[in-house]
């Protein structure tokens, strides 16, 4: 039986907002986080799936297919609180970049606006690429309302 992400994600974000608090956490914390009974069969199922997908790591034992003690992960991280993904900020770069030139090529942009998104889009690729990805990965991190607080 599969899982959408609808009802997963909710038992992330929970997840995670205990390991915020602590180092790591339960599969019962996580239940009671969330109003549910201990070893609540759809949250278990949910986080042996984020546990299998690198969503959460901890540690495991034969007898449960979720970790027993769960502990944070970099994708996990990325998911709830807005760390940068790997390779994101570079796709970024690219898309803004090809925006303006779709932008600059389109008929129907004024000449005047043209030469504004000219000289934006030679400006913002003059930046170097590592300064470029800063850039757009704090703007986007910043209009998601990703604060790193969860």
């Amino acid at each position: 039986m599969s899982m959408d992400w609808s009802e997963v994600e909710p038992i992330l974000q929970a997840t995670y907002r205990l390991l915020n608090e602590e180092e790591s956490t339960t599969p019962e914390a996580v239940c009671e986080a969330l109003g549910r009974l201990a070893g609540d069969e759809g949250t278990i199922r949910a986080l042996a799936l984020l546990y299998e997908d690198g969503y959460i790591g901890g540690n495991t034992i034969e007898q449960s297919p979720a970790p027993i003690f769960i502990e944070a992960t970099g994708q996990g991280l990325r998911q709830t609180s807005g760390w940068p993904r790997e390779g994101g900020g570079a796709e970024l770069v690219e898309l803004l970049l090809r925006l303006l030139d779709e932008r600059i090529a389109d008929d129907e942009t004024p000449e005047e606006e043209k030469g504004k998104l000219r000289r934006a889009r030679d400006a913002f690729a003059g930046l170097g690429r590592d300064v470029a990805v800063g850039v757009l990965t704090a703007l986007v991190s910043h209009t998601s309302g990703a604060s790193g607080g969860g």
